[in-house]
């Protein structure tokens, strides 16, 4: 073997021996599982705000539904009441005596006091007292109302 063809085989072992040992190509393919896993990433980042939004939301229409829940229970206590002052009034308007024994209204300066500060027993008085305050049930049934369309 001459000089030239022991360089050339020499060459030849050095460079296969170089090119088996070349790092890896930065454009090479990775396996499957790790290509799905970032491929699913930003789709499930998106779901996860999408859940968010939606639990946002629900926890806001809740506390709506909770409000008018409320606003229900207090429509109901007006309309009671409202049915309690008519039964009075019809009361009242079959008594024919200026001064009514069937309703009084006593006005107390203190839960303690017994004795009051303020008495009416006149009928006509009481009567348009009664109708008043059904025209302000009224009047706040109706702002209920309008709330609970909303």
């Amino acid at each position: 073997m001459n000089n030239k063809e022991a360089k050339k085989e020499m060459n030849a072992v050095v460079t296969k021996a170089t090119n088996e040992v070349k790092p890896a190509a930065t454009n090479e393919v990775k396996p499957a599982a790790t290509a799905k896993q970032e491929a699913t990433a930003p789709k499930v980042e998106e779901v996860k705000k999408q859940i968010e939004e939606m639990q946002k939301e629900l926890d806001k229409c809740l506390k709506e539904l909770e409000h008018k829940k409320l606003l229900a229970a207090h429509r109901d206590i007006f309309l009671k009441a409202k049915d309690d002052i008519k039964n009075v009034s019809e009361a009242m308007k079959m008594d024919n005596t200026f001064e009514t024994t069937n309703c009084i209204l006593k006005l107390f300066n203190s839960p303690y006091n017994n004795s009051p500060i303020l008495t009416i027993s006149n009928r006509e008085i009481l009567i348009d007292l009664l109708d008043f305050i059904d025209k302000k049930i009224d009047s706040k049934v109706e702002k209920i109302e309008l709330e609970l369309i909303q």
